[in-house]
C-alpha cells in the first residue's frame, strides 16, 4: 500500500500594508471646482498602516493644484514627513509612498466622477463642515445601509444584478455609449429570505437567484417574471454557478467572467440550463432548470459545510459527452473546516459511486494566528495563462488571510478520480497525497491570538482573480517575471478597505535577521505580492462584493451602495 505524502509545510503569511484615504475626498474636490465656490483650500485625512505601525496626516487640497502635482501634508506624527503624495483631482486618484513604513508608491482610486454622481456641498464658507460626514459618491445607493450584498454583471456587461437581505433583488440596465450610466430597473420579486447567490444565463436575458428561504428562482431580466422555482437543501445556499459554455467555465456568484467580444454558441444543446448550488448543509446540488419545477439531477454530500464554490472546466478533454452535463467539469468546494475539496461532476460516475462523502481535499487554507485552519469565506479560479492545463486558485478566510495556489490539471484529475472500493472511507478522503501548498499567502490585519477571536473587520467577503492580463501598476514587465502575464486579485474585506493585490514572480519570502536581510525580505515580498491599488469609498462599512468588467472598471458593493472605479496611472 502506498504511503501518503505528508501535507505541505505551513506557508509564511506575509503582512501587507494598508492606506486609508478620507472616503468623501471626491466631495472635497467637487467643492473646490464648483462654479462660484469661495473655497480656496480644504483638508482631508490619510492614514497608512503596516503591521502594528501607523502614520497619519492631513492633506491640504487647493483649488490651484494641477493633476499629478504634489500636495501639502500636515503630519500628525513623526512618520509621515518622509511620505510622498501626489493627487490627481481630475481622475480622483492619490499616489502615496511612506518609506518609513516600507510602503512603496501605491495608487488609491476614488470613485470615478465620470461614473459616480458627485453632488457638491451648497456651503459657501471657506470650509465644508459636512465633508467628513457625507458618504463617497456612488452610482447606485439604496435606502438602507445594508440592503445590498452582491452584484453580478451580465455576460455582456450591460446589466447589473443586485441582491441583498429580505429578498431584495433587481436588475439595473446600463446605458450610454460606454455603458457608464444607470438606466431602467427591473424588480425581481418572490424571495422571502436573504438573496445569497446569483448568476446569469449566457444570453444575458435570464437570471437565477438562491436565497435563505431555501429556494432557487429563475427570473426574466426583462420583465421580472419568475416562471420556475426549485427547492434546495434545508440550509443557507452559498454559491450558485450556471454551467455555461467553455469560455464561461470559471465563475462564481459574485465574480462573473469578462464579457466575450461576441456571443459564443454552446457546444451542446444542454449547456446553459443547469446550475450547481452549494449550501451550508454540506451539499452540492446539480439542478436542471428546463422543467417546471426544476429537477435536481444529483446531490453530493461533503464532510463539511460548503462556504464557497467554483467550477473548473477541463478543456484538455477532446469533446463533451452528449448526455452528461457534468463531464469535464470539477467543483472546488471550500468548507468551514478550511479545506477545499475536488468533486467530479460527471453524473455517470456519481451514479456508479457507492455513496458516502464526496470530495478529496486538494487545498487547505493557511492557519490563523491561533494555529487553527482558516474558515474559507471566498473562492475564485482562473485557467493558467498560456494554455498550461492548470488553474490559479485564490481563497479568502474569515480571519483575513488570502492565499493563491497553482493547481495543475493532473492534481485535479487525480483528486477527482473514484477511489478503489477497498480504500473507500475516511482514510481515502484525507487528501494528503493530493494536497498543494500555496504560492503565496498574505493578510492586512494583525492575526487574532485566540481561537475564534477573528473580528468581522478581518473577514474576506469576496475576492476575484482579475481576468485582465495587465493592471494599472503592471503596465510594463517587472524584472524577474520572465515575461509572464501579470495577475492580480481584487479583495473585498470586512473593514471596507477593498484593494487589488498584484502577483509577481514565484518564491517565498524568507524571514531574516538584521537590517540587510530585512531589506532583502521586503524586496522578495514585493516580487511575490504587493498592494497595487486601494479602492477608497467605504468608511468602516464591510465591502460585500467586488467584480471587474471587460473595460477594467471595478464595481464594489458595500454600505448599501455600488461604486465604480477606473484605473488611472499616476
Amino acid at each position: 500500500m502506498a504511503v501518503p505524502t505528508p501535507a505541505p509545510a505551513a506557508p509564511t503569511v506575509l503582512q501587507l500594508p494598508r492606506i486609508a484615504v478620507q472616503p468623501s475626498l471626491p466631495l472635497v474636490l467637487a467643492d473646490l471646482s464648483r462654479p462660484g465656490s469661495h473655497i480656496a483650500a480644504e483638508d482631508a485625512w490619510v492614514s497608512a498602516y503596516n503591521g502594528t505601525r501607523s502614520a497619519h496626516a492631513r492633506i491640504r487640497v487647493s483649488e490651484g493644484d494641477q493633476p499629478g502635482s504634489s500636495c501639502d501634508l500636515d503630519p500628525l506624527d513623526d512618520l509621515v514627513p518622509a511620505a510622498d503624495l501626489a493627487l490627481d483631482p481630475t481622475h480622483c486618484a492619490v499616489r502615496l509612498a511612506v518609506p518609513s513604513l516600507s510602503i512603496p508608491p501605491t495608487t488609491a482610486l476614488l470613485p470615478s466622477p465620470r461614473l459616480n454622481p458627485v453632488r457638491p456641498s451648497s456651503s459657501s464658507s471657506t470650509t465644508n463642515p459636512t465633508s467628513l460626514d457625507e458618504p463617497a459618491p456612488a452610482l447606485l445607493a439604496s435606502s438602507g445601509p445594508t440592503s445590498l450584498d452582491l452584484v453580478v454583471l451580465s455576460p455582456q456587461a450591460d446589466k447589473l444584478l443586485l441582491g441583498g437581505p429580505d429578498g431584495h433583488a433587481r436588475v439595473v440596465h446600463l446605458v450610454g455609449h460606454d455603458l457608464a450610466q444607470k438606466g431602467p430597473e427591473v424588480r425581481l420579486r418572490g424571495h422571502v429570505g436573504d438573496v445569497c447567490a446569483a448568476g446569469w444565463a449566457a444570453s444575458g436575458e435570464v437570471v437565477v437567484t438562491a436565497a435563505s428561504d431555501m429556494t432557487v428562482r429563475v427570473f426574466s431580466a426583462t420583465d421580472g417574471s419568475s416562471p420556475r422555482v426549485a427547492a434546495v437543501p434545508p440550509q443557507r445556499p452559498t454559491a450558485l454557478i450556471p454551467l455555461l459554455s467553455p469560455l464561461s467555465s470559471s465563475t462564481t456568484a459574485t465574480s462573473p467572467p469578462a464579457p466575450a467580444p461576441a456571443p459564443v454558441p454552446h457546444p451542446q444543446p444542454h449547456k446553459g440550463r443547469h446550475v450547481l448550488v452549494s449550501s451550508l448543509s454540506g451539499t452540492l446540488t446539480l439542478l436542471d432548470l428546463s422543467p417546471a419545477p426544476p429537477a435536481p439531477l444529483h446531490t453530493w454530500r461533503l464532510a463539511a459545510p460548503v462556504t464557497a464554490c467554483v467550477v473548473l472546466l477541463d478543456v484538455a478533454e477532446p469533446e463533451d459527452h452528449p448526455d452528461d452535463v457534468g463531464r469535464r467539469r470539477y467543483a472546488l468546494a471550500a468548507g468551514a473546516d478550511g479545506c477545499v475539496r475536488v468533486v467530479g461532476l460527471a453524473l455517470e460516475e456519481a451514479a456508479a459511486a457507492a455513496g458516502g462523502e464526496a470530495g478529496t481535499v486538494i487545498l487547505r487554507a493557511p492557519a490563523s494566528g491561533s494555529g487553527a485552519r482558516g474558515h474559507v469565506t471566498a473562492l475564485d479560479a482562473l485557467p493558467c495563462p498560456g494554455g498550461e492545463g492548470g488553474w490559479t486558485v485564490a481563497l479568502g478566510t474569515r480571519d483575513g488571510t488570502v492565499a493563491v495556489y497553482d493547481v495543475p490539471r493532473s492534481a485535479v484529475l487525480a483528486a477527482a478520480a473514484p477511489a478503489p472500493a477497498a480504500s473507500a472511507g475516511p482514510a481515502a478522503q484525507d487528501g494528503d497525497e493530493h494536497e498543494l501548498a500555496p504560492r503565496v499567502a498574505w493578510r492586512r490585519t494583525p492575526p487574532e491570538p485566540e481561537p475564534g477571536a477573528a473580528s468581522s473587520g478581518a473577514a474576506i467577503h469576496a475576492l476575484v482573480l482579475s481576468r485582465r492580463e495587465r493592471t494599472c501598476g503592471a503596465l510594463e514587465e517587472r524584472e524577474g517575471e520572465g515575461g509572464e502575464r501579470a495577475r492580480s486579485v481584487l479583495v473585498a474585506p470586512g473593514d471596507g478597505l477593498a484593494y487589488r493585490a498584484g502577483l509577481g514572480g514565484d518564491g517565498d519570502a524568507r524571514s531574516g535577521e538584521g537590517e540587510q536581510e530585512q531589506e532583502q525580505e521586503q524586496g522578495q515580498r514585493r516580487a511575490v505580492v504587493h498592494v497595487e491599488e486601494e479602492l477608497v469609498g467605504l468608511d468602516c462599512e464591510p465591502a460585500r462584493s467586488i467584480v471587474e468588467d471587460g473595460h477594467g472598471r471595478v464595481w464594489v458593493v458595500g454600505g448599501g451602495a455600488v461604486r465604480v472605479y477606473e484605473r488611472r496611472a499616476l
